[in-house]
């Protein structure tokens, strides 16, 4: 199964609260200095860094635990996995 803790710490919940406030005024601060770089090259940059990230720190913390989830969870309902 997926390794989901839905108990973290409220050191942690506090801290990621502060960090998702901070990341929501940054967003239009980075819109104000696009200039000439075009919006939807933006989204997809955010997108794709975004997923790097991700996938990253989910191969950091679980490894190949990650892939054994996945495949755990394609066996059960497919559709998850989609989603």
């Amino acid at each position: 199964m997926i390794n989901f803790d839905p108990n973290i710490p409220n050191l942690l919940a506090v801290g990621m609260g502060l960090l998702a406030a901070f990341m929501w005024g940054s967003w239009f601060i980075t819109l104000k200095y696009l200039d000439d770089y075009p919006l939807e090259a933006f989204f997809i940059t955010v997108f794709v860094t975004s997923m790097v990230i991700v996938w990253g720190l989910g191969w950091v913390f679980e490894g190949s635990a990650l892939v054994d989830n996945i495949r755990h969870v394609w066996l059960i309902n497919p559709s998850k996995v989609y989603v």
